[in-house]
């Protein structure tokens, strides 16, 4: 085992596992969130972690201090592996593979190391196949269900994936983890998948719940699990409370909603409502949309007060 691994029990024999990572850092931490989402409702359990004193600078994430009974608790930034074998959907037995996950956080330090332990592990515990999962803000509206970008060279994960058609994306210059940890885990052999969840850049929230909400469906319908989303009601009915009031006060995000509604509704197929008129020719270009409620954005903040929270 690598080095940098450290178990924490001892690991029963998996069914033909399957790794599903993600890692919070500049891009935002809906996606980890929702991994952690899964590992509290599949009940998975805690096998192994990276060593974070090689992989963290606590200057740049510093430890957390919490109190617990009284008594001061300190919470280090860690990298912690779980195993889950969650439910089948719709019957009461559990689902014919295992799942191994990793709600983490990109490391500052030995990214290759990094990589290379994952790459241990796998071999350990015996997966051979990865989903790593992504978010990121864009330009989407959160009336509209939340789409994703599939990136794979492996047709069983474009048939697991239905709704998504894959990408080979064609850009060169600084990446973070996601796409990292990707190649390496393919370049070891590992049949490797990235999805990642657009939300809107007009709400500023890390984590989002709907993109939460929308990850856990996603692997739902992929491999047939089933995970309970109720826990996310009451965020999910705040987001939309939010937005809402949002609209109302700024006639800017109403028409750049309106005009991103209109965008992936076009690209999705959508026919629009008998009745309604064409938004598109009382709109504004899109690019002059976005300036105008980013400056509503900044002037916002300037105020003391967020449109979008």
């Amino acid at each position: 085992m690598h080095e940098l691994i450290k178990l924490l029990a001892e690991v029963r024999p998996l069914r033909d596992p399957v790794l599903l990572a993600s890692f919070a850092g500049r891009g935002g931490s809906s996606a980890t969130a929702a991994v952690q989402y899964l590992v509290d409702h599949w009940h998975a359990l805690p096998v192994a972690e990276i060593d974070e004193q090689e992989s963290f600078d606590f200057t740049v994430r510093r430890p957390h201090v919490r109190i617990e009974h009284g008594e001061r608790m300190l919470t280090w930034p860690s990298n912690k592996i779980y195993v889950a074998s969650p439910t089948i959907l719709g019957t009461p037995r559990s689902s014919a593979r295992d799942f191994i996950l990793l709600p983490g956080m990109e490391p500052h330090l030995r990214w290759q190391s990094f990589c290379d332990a994952v790459t241990d592990l796998a071999k350990a515990l015996g997966f051979t196949s990865a989903v790593v999962l992504g978010s990121r803000a864009g330009s989407v509206p959160h009336t509209r269900p939340v789409p994703f970008r599939l990136t794979t060279t492996d047709p069983e994960f474009t048939r697991l994936f239905d709704q998504q058609e894959p990408t080979v994306p064609n850009y060169e210059g600084p990446t973070g983890l996601q796409t990292v940890i990707a190649l390496h885990l393919q370049a070891a052999g590992l049949r490797v998948a990235s999805l990642s969840a657009m939300t809107p850049f007009y709400l500023s929230l890390d984590p989002n719940p709907q993109a939460i909400s929308a990850i856990a469906q996603a692997i739902d319908g992929a491999f047939g699990t089933a995970t309970g989303l109720e826990d996310l009601d009451a965020q999910l009915s705040e987001v939309d409370t939010a937005a809402e009031e949002a609209l109302q006060e700024s006639p800017q995000l109403r028409a750049a909603v309106a005009s991103m509604e209109q965008q992936i509704d076009w690209t999705r197929g959508a026919q629009p409502k008998p009745g309604a008129e064409p938004a598109a020719t009382e709109l504004p270009a899109g690019s002059e949309v976005v300036a105008e409620l980013e400056q509503f954005l900044r002037e916002q903040r300037g105020g003391g007060t967020s449109s979008s929270s």
